[in-house]
């Protein structure tokens, strides 16, 4: 039967059907099926009708999720992989302690906190979001922090390790002939970033590279009788505020952290400085201080500063300025006290050291402004240079002192070295 046909046959029942039903005859037959399977239409209106139950669906799940994470509900409860031993009750969690035997273990904590817990190590799991902490209680931790994501530190027995955003390792040790309180000594190895750590000994900073061991052998026994009134200074006659002059090195300043790196003059070591710490914890709305982070970001790297710092948990910058010269170029002759790929560190006969920056030297011609490079020819320069070198320089202040003219005056006094004394005869 062709389509013409079909469609007569159905239009003849549905007239029959009609007259049946105005004439009393039987109940006519239900054709909504059959109409509506031939109209062009039904398809449609099931997606439609498909389509409406999955916006009303997605529609929720979205606000759901808004209001989660509204409450806090999205932050990132503390994970681990690995074989690990639950030495605390309870499951893996804030508060748990956990102890790897002979195969390492991974920990996530917030979000932006790597952890790998080496074999036979010991570590509990304290903090709270935004400001997560471990205590190290034996063994070795590999640590990698995403900067400006929040707070991390790692205690041990005889330290804390506060980072805002690095790479470093932090292994617990025992040291025999000491006394007891500090039989357990802390290794600390910076992969990337800058680490602060303090303790009764005192405090030290530690760059990238740079490792070291706390607390120092030479302050061991003093430090152990340190009172607490002076609990983060080495020795009773430590210093723990004061004002310094010195060579702005290193800096970073987020929206609520932060640091800067200092050489002062006279120091052969730079030093890390944490802005105040206001308000409560973190999680309550405390942070750094924010007038501080604000000084931090508007003062380029390289500058002399003039700042005031005290001892409070860390070594804190309480205010800070950059020494602008009140001309904007000079002369200056003096002996090179280090340098970089791009600048030196020159101390003159009167005054304090200052670091030299190469120029920035544009492209001629370029279509796009700021296209250009450091001035090769005054990095070629440097590099021939030696400490203790005496040098004239011809400078020119653009945010920082910049390289104009270098000459070497005289190269550094050669050392002679001293003779070993022989040995006595044995008798």
């Amino acid at each position: 039967m062709n389509a013409p046909e079909h469609f007569d046959q159905d239009r003849d029942s549905l007239v029959d059907a009609l007259l049946r039903e105005e004439l009393g005859g039987e109940r006519p037959p239900d054709l909504r099926a059959r109409i509506l399977a031939r109209s062009p239409f039904s398809a449609r209106a099931k997606v439609t009708s498909i389509a409406s139950y999955i916006a009303v669906a997605a529609a929720t799940v979205a606000m759901v999720v808004a209001v989660w994470a509204l409450l806090g509900g999205l932050y990132p409860r503390p994970r681990i992989t690995g074989p690990y031993q639950l030495a605390s009750a309870g499951g893996f969690g804030r508060g748990a302690e956990v102890k790897t035997q002979e195969q390492a273990a991974t920990l996530a904590l917030g979000g932006y906190v790597a952890l790998q817990l080496d074999p036979h190590s010991d570590l509990r799991v304290e903090g709270a979001p935004h400001a997560e902490e471990v205590y190290l209680a034996e063994g070795q931790v590999h640590c990698a922090v995403t900067p400006q994501a929040g707070e991390f530190e790692v205690l041990t027995a005889v330290a804390t390790v506060h980072v805002t955003g690095t790479e470093f390792i932090v292994r617990v040790f025992e040291e025999k002939g000491v006394e007891k309180m500090f039989a357990k000594r802390t290794f600390v190895r910076v992969l990337a970033g800058t680490v602060v750590v303090s303790g009764l000994w005192g405090s030290a900073s530690f760059g990238a590279g740079q490792e070291g061991t706390v607390p120092p052998p030479a302050t061991t026994k003093a430090t152990v009788r340190t009172p607490a009134a002076t609990a983060h200074a080495a020795t009773a006659t430590t210093p723990t505020e004061g004002k310094l002059t010195g060579i702005l090195l290193r800096k970073e300043a987020g929206k609520t952290n932060g640091y800067i790196v200092v050489r002062a003059e006279g120091d052969s070591e730079a030093k890390t400085y944490l802005p105040l710490w206001q308000g409560g914890a973190a999680e309550q709305g405390g942070g750094a201080d924010a007038a501080m982070l604000e000084t931090i970001k508007k003062i380029p790297l390289g500058n002399l500063v003039e700042m005031e710092w005290k001892s409070d948990e860390h070594l804190r910058v309480v205010s800070l300025r950059a020494i602008v010269p009140a001309a904007i170029t000079g002369t200056v002759e003096g002996v090179v006290m280090g340098k970089e790929a791009n600048s030196i560190d020159v101390k003159p006969a009167n005054g304090p050291t200052e670091r030299y920056t190469a120029r920035w030297i544009a492209t001629p011609g370029a279509d796009k402004p700021g296209m250009g490079s450091m001035d090769k020819e005054m990095i070629a320069k440097i590099a021939t240079l030696k400490k203790g070198d005496t040098v004239r320089i011809s400078w020119g202040y653009s945010e920082r002192k910049r390289l104009v003219e270098l000459t070497k005056l005289a190269s550094a006094p050669e050392t002679t070295a001293t003779p070993a004394t022989p040995a006595a005869p044995r008798k």
